[in-house]
C-alpha cells in the first residue's frame, strides 16, 4: 500500500466533501419525495408538508403553520412566492379533485415538524378517514352543531380547535357541548390539539 501524505489526504478530503454532500441531498430528496407521493396517494393533505421540507421552506423539529384557501397557500404565515406559488397550488388542486373536493379551506399548525411522527401517524390512520370522507364526517358534525344552535348551516362556518377550547364562529363551545363535539373531531381528523401552537382549523361556505 502506498502511503499518502497526511496533508494531501486532508485535501483529497475537503475536495470530497462536496460530492458526498450532494450524494446525501439526492438521497434525502429522493427519501422525501416517496414520502410525499405515498401521502398524496393515500389521501393525506400534510403531503404539502413534506414537499415543504424537501424544497428547503420549512425545517425539521421547528414550529410550523400551513394554510391553504381555494388555491392561495401560506407557510408560517407567508404566502408562498413563485415558482413554489403556482407549483403547490397545481399539485394541491390535483390532489382535492382526486378526494372529490375542489373548493376547499383548511389549515394545520404544530409546535415542531416532525418527519418520522407524521409518517407513524400516517401509517396509524392508514384504512380510516381519507380527506373525502372527513369532509363528509364534518359535514355531518357541522349539521349537529346547527341542531345544538351552535351555528346555522346557512352562513359561513368557521371552526377553529384550540389546546385551550373549541370556536364556532368566534364563540367559545362550553360544557357537555365541547366534550361532545371535541370527541367527534379528534375521531375524524386522528389528534387533537395538546401543546401551544397546536390547533387545527376548518371552515365552510354558506350552505346553498
Amino acid at each position: 500500500m502506498i502511503p499518502i501524505n497526511p496533508k494531501l489526504k486532508s485535501l483529497l478530503l475537503a475536495m470530497a466533501l462536496p460530492f458526498l454532500s450532494f450524494a446525501g441531498s439526492k438521497t434525502d430528496t429522493a427519501k422525501l419525495n416517496t414520502i410525499s407521493r405515498k401521502m398524496f396517494d393515500e389521501g393525506n393533505k400534510n403531503f404539502l408538508l413534506i414537499d415543504a421540507l424537501k424544497d428547503g421552506l420549512l425545517l425539521e423539529k421547528m414550529p410550523y403553520s400551513y394554510e391553504y384557501d381555494d388555491g392561495d397557500i401560506s407557510l408560517n404565515g407567508e404566502q408562498l412566492s413563485e415558482p413554489y406559488r403556482s407549483r403547490y397550488a397545481e399539485k394541491m388542486e390535483a390532489f382535492l379533485k382526486k378526494q372529490g373536493s375542489v373548493h376547499s379551506a383548511f389549515s394545520v399548525t404544530g409546535s415542531s415538524l416532525n418527519l418520522d411522527k407524521l409518517q407513524k401517524e400516517e401509517q396509524g390512520k392508514k384504512g380510516k378517514n381519507s380527506d373525502r370522507e372527513k369532509e363528509e364526517k364534518l359535514d355531518a358534525v357541522i349539521t349537529a352543531m346547527a341542531a345544538d344552535s351552535l351555528l346555522d348551516e346557512h352562513e359561513p362556518i368557521n371552526l377553529k380547535w384550540y389546546p385551550n377550547g373549541l370556536y364556532v364562529n368566534n364563540n367559545k363551545v362550553e360544557g357537555e357541548k365541547e366534550k361532545k363535539y371535541t370527541a367527534l373531531l379528534e375521531d375524524i381528523i386522528g389528534y387533537k390539539p395538546r401543546f401551544p401552537g397546536d390547533s387545527y382549523s376548518h371552515r365552510r361556505g354558506a350552505k346553498r
